[in-house]
């Protein structure tokens, strides 16, 4: 939808911004705060790629009050969370919209609160690091695909991707998120 938002509107590729996966990302950081005990405020993580099915978890970037995920995994730290609960938590992450879906019919406010919060930084250009729909040119070795992704959000826009180190498996999954994206604008395109 982003892209071809931007396509249809001639605007610069930084003006034109999708919620990504920013809600995705939220409940991401409250289920590894159920399975920790620690304030969500406290939690770092990040779904990239596609709002959906192909969404894909940073885990390697992930931390719980500042210490990296998989050393809180590695070091066995009070015992509450394992390499395991990982694949759990990506499944229920990913379903959680179905879930909403299934008892709600609609899934409105999740959404409503992360456009609110990618408009706010925008409006107080606050330069913060959103999981925005943001434009590839080139990192991550992706192009002319708008995805979920850490962005830095101010007044003008997505001023820059943040691009980490992502581990092989994590771009591998990003790479086929953005992919079936692509497919799909494809199939738009030739209607």
């Amino acid at each position: 939808l982003t892209y071809v938002a931007w396509d249809e509107s001639g605007l610069p590729q930084n003006r034109v911004i999708g919620t990504g996966t920013s809600l995705d990302s939220t409940r991401l950081r409250m289920q590894l705060s159920n399975k920790t005990g620690v304030d969500a405020h406290d939690i770092s993580a990040y779904i990239v790629g596609e709002h959906g099915d192909s969404e894909q978890p940073l885990w390697s970037q992930a931390t719980i009050g500042g210490k990296p995920l998989m050393d809180w995994i590695e070091d066995g730290d009070e015992g509450v969370i394992k390499k395991e609960d990982l694949e759990e938590i990506r499944k229920t992450v990913r379903d959680a919209a179905y879930y909403i879906i299934d008892r709600k019919k609609i899934t409105n406010w999740g959404i409503g609160l992360s456009t609110a919060r990618v408009v706010r930084a925008i409006l107080n250009d606050e330069h913060a690091i959103l999981p925005v729909s943001a434009y590839f040119n080139g990192e991550y070795d992706l192009n002319d695909i708008f995805t979920g992704i850490p962005a830095i959000v101010g007044e003008n826009g997505v001023e820059r991707i943040v691009e980490m180190h992502i581990t092989d498996e994590e771009k591998a999954g990003l790479h086929k998120s953005a992919s079936e994206l692509k497919e799909v604008l494809d199939s738009v395109r030739e209607k």
